[in-house]
């Protein structure tokens, strides 16, 4: 775990280099931005996962062909899922709340999971029937996510650059408290450290943008390990709209419903 933690905090430095400094804009054929600050993080994280780990395939948001990388990967053996720099649009807006991710899967599960935000100069990571910690300059703490149980009025996180006409719908329709916009996998650590309640997302996402956050949100349960929608290692490494938090039935028969469009 200390190796992933360096890593994870290390590649981040790489990339605050760039952050606030108008870096060049390349247009993936996604069409969503890359930088250098992508690249050099990716290239220190996968340089140093390789060196300890040689034997781990990894996949990573920057890799050319993530089909080919798809076919190595044995059935349920780990693997190594990597976002060398998550919410790169908060990144180039000079938000703070981008993210170097680093997720070990193994067996369809994140059993290791890093998320360090350099800007914040804070790390949430976690280990598979584990404590999720928190760790910032004033130490590193123990998180757990709230009681709730999805009743009552809920805090509600929503995507900084992805909020739709679905997620506006869920709101309008559950008995809200308040909203919390955040970039990148921070929502699941403020999840973990129970600062909000729900986490609804209708639209796609990919392997990488959530098993390192996911892992840590597994792991802040009080008693048990926290349920999670999530497999690993699908094809296409994409997700589905998904619901993670405190989830009433009425709840989540409305996030189905529209998740179905109905």
């Amino acid at each position: 775990m200390d190796i992933l933690v360096d890593i994870a905090e290390q590649a981040g430095q790489l990339a605050l280099k760039y952050f606030g400094q108008n870096p060049e804009v390349y247009t993936k054929s996604d069409q969503s931005p890359l930088t250098l600050a992508d690249l050099e993080a990716e290239g220190y994280i996968t340089e140093h996962l390789k060196a300890s780990w040689p034997h781990i395939p990894i996949v990573s948001e920057e890799a050319d062909d993530h089909e080919a990388l798809q076919s190595r990967l044995v059935d349920k053996a780990a693997f190594f899922l990597v976002d060398p720099l998550d919410g790169t649009k908060e990144f180039l807006n000079n938000r703070p709340e981008f993210t170097v991710n680093i997720a070990l899967i193994d067996g369809g599960v994140p059993v290791v999971g890093v998320v360090h935000a350099p800007a914040l100069e804070t790390t949430y990571y976690a280990e598979c029937g584990q404590a999720a910690l928190k760790k910032t300059a004033g130490g590193t703490e123990r998180i757990f996510c709230s009681r709730r149980n999805g009743e009552g009025a809920l805090s509600v996180l929503t995507s900084l650059s992805h909020r739709d006409e679905k997620t506006e719908q869920f709101l309008n329709r559950i008995n809200l408290q308040e909203t919390v916009a955040i970039g990148s996998s921070l929502k699941f650590c403020l999840l973990a450290e129970g600062k909000a309640d729900l986490y609804p997302r209708f639209g796609p996402t990919m392997e990488w943008d959530v098993a390192a956050g996911d892992c840590v949100y597994r792991n802040a349960g009080h008693e048990a390990v926290n349920p999670s929608p999530f497999v690993y290692g699908k094809s296409g490494f994409r997700n589905g709209p998904f619901l993670i938090g405190a989830i009433s039935p009425t709840t989540r028969v409305l996030f189905d419903s529209l998740a179905d469009g109905k």
